[in-house]
């Protein structure tokens, strides 16, 4: 069967499944890219790898495995509509797709998103040779950029702020509080997708494992891995090793995957002009409901 065919027929097969109760229950975890996805992904997967003793060779795979756990929902990470290369009159607006499982939306704020969406589009693409279009410009022409810049952002943002009510079951999540309150948030998170009762021993090693300076090394020690397997791949024994992961230079912090994961860290490369346009602009015109 080919991936188109796959594709086409995708939304049939899904739904004969559920009209004879045969699809397990899924968990999506939605978010714009440079929100912290990779960071929310290991850490799950470590926790419940290790809760129910999994032996898998990539934890960040967690939508092959949990599809075989019982009583666990299986859980996909998505960009939903690769926001990142649309302009806001582009992206989708209806979420009907999800109507049959769960969300849990990844937010961060969208100016630190901003900047670290510079640097994935001026140092990192080039690297791994994406057929997609590489920025030509400097960060302060990014920030009035409109394919997957500022405004792409809030649309994406305000679609999911009117659509919350679509999936069966919603939760906003925000990666600031994740940084904050890692413990917390995160007990959050494995409750909404229906793990029992905690194992605080587990989450303490997650927590330690899933520190960012810990995660950057990983990276940094992955700088001779494979630009030719997928990040998802579950027979990669370390999705550091894969072509998402590959720094382009190990001595430019800025061509990291895991870059510095520091809130408000886009003060130290915006003008107070640019400053002010981007709060202008979340002010107006994003949903209140974020929170920015």
């Amino acid at each position: 069967m080919s991936n188109r065919f796959r594709r086409a027929t995708k939304p049939a097969r899904h739904a004969i499944l559920r009209a004879f109760g045969l699809e397990k229950e899924q968990v999506f975890v939605i978010s714009f890219p440079k929100s912290g996805r990779t960071w929310l992904q290991f850490m799950l997967g470590e926790y419940i790898t290790r809760y129910y003793g999994l032996d898998v060779k990539n934890v960040i795979a967690l939508k092959d495995y949990t599809k075989h756990l019982e009583g666990v929902p299986r859980i996909r990470f998505s960009h939903d509509d690769r926001p990142q290369w649309k302009t806001p009159e582009e992206l989708e607006t209806r979420k009907a797709k999800y109507s049959h499982g769960r969300v849990i939306l990844l937010a961060r704020d969208p100016r630190d998103m901003l900047v670290s969406s510079f640097f994935e589009k001026t140092k990192r693409m080039p690297a791994r040779k994406s057929t997609r279009p590489q920025f030509e410009g400097t960060i302060h022409d990014f920030v009035y950029n409109r394919l997957g810049g500022i405004d792409s952002i809030i649309a994406f943002y305000n679609i999911w702020a009117r659509s919350m009510d679509v999936p069966r079951d919603f939760k906003l999540v925000k990666y600031e509080a994740l940084r904050s309150t890692p413990r917390e948030t995160l007990i959050e998170i494995l409750g909404f997708v229906g793990m029992p009762k905690i194992n605080d021993t587990i989450l303490d090693k997650v927590l330690e494992l899933g520190d960012i300076n810990r995660m950057r090394k990983m990276e940094a020690d992955s700088a001779s891995g494979s630009h030719t397997l997928r990040r998802t791949d579950p027979k990669v024994g370390n999705a550091f090793q894969t072509r998402a992961f590959q720094p382009a230079d190990p001595d430019d912090p800025e061509t990291f995957k895991v870059r510095k994961g520091k809130v408000g860290g886009y003060v130290d490369y915006l003008d107070e002009k640019e400053i002010e346009y981007l709060e202008n602009k979340i002010k107006t015109e994003l949903d209140p409901v974020f929170g920015y």
